[in-house]
């Protein structure tokens, strides 16, 4: 088994300072992960990330750029605004995807985050993922 199955299959529970949480409105916001010292290193190092919508829907994608607003209605193939959904008390492990230029890894991690809620709300981001070595 690879550390990155290792990893998914074994989620971790939040833990102190290893927690962040931002306020959602029903206008699409973006946020620049990389200033979120909490969870950032841990997403560099390849952890994953635990979100968790508390008090009502959350629509998202990341992107490589301070760009972009959420559209949870769009359905336009190849529209750069769809969105996943995380719905209301529940949560999802992801990791950010890569940057990719012509199908290589150019910059590193994906990281703005662009969030638009069913209500105002809150998504929690926590890591989700520890190496394999910290646990001995």
């Amino acid at each position: 088994m690879s550390q990155s199955e290792l990893e998914a299959s074994n989620p971790i529970a939040a833990q102190m300072s290893k927690v962040r949480a931002v306020a959602v409105t029903a206008a699409s916001a973006r946020h620049n992960m990389a200033l979120s010292t909490e969870v950032w290193t841990d997403v560099i190092a390849g952890r994953r990330l635990r979100l968790t919508a508390d008090g009502g829907d959350v629509y998202f994608f990341f992107n490589n750029a301070d760009a972009g607003t959420v559209d949870e209605a769009m359905t336009t193939q190849g529209n750069a605004n769809q969105c996943d959904v995380i719905f209301a008390s529940s949560s999802i492990v992801v990791r950010p995807p890569f940057v990719k230029i012509g199908g290589a890894n150019v910059a590193g991690v994906c990281a703005w985050l662009v969030v638009k809620g069913s209500v105002a709300c809150t998504l929690r981001i926590s890591v989700a993922s520890e190496d394999p070595g910290a646990r001995y």
